[in-house]
């Protein structure tokens, strides 16, 4: 069983801030896990495909949660 670390907004910004470098990475990180876009929602507004924003935001949560 997983077990996730409760992040308040802030903090996770933050992590996002100093962990991603990409303007465009921190921007879907942002829009996955503070705005609570899904996947399809969030790859429409990058205009990206729905894999690419599928592998950008499994990449950076192994970094952000630990």
């Amino acid at each position: 069983m997983k077990q996730y670390i409760a992040l308040t907004n802030s903090e996770i910004m933050n992590r996002i801030s100093e962990i991603i470098h990409s303007k465009r990475d921190r921007e879907i990180m942002r829009l996955k896990l503070i705005d609570g876009l899904t996947l399809e929602q969030t790859a429409e507004a990058i205009e990206m495909s729905v894999p690419q924003i599928q592998r950008i935001v499994k990449h950076y949560m192994k970094l952000i949660c630990k």
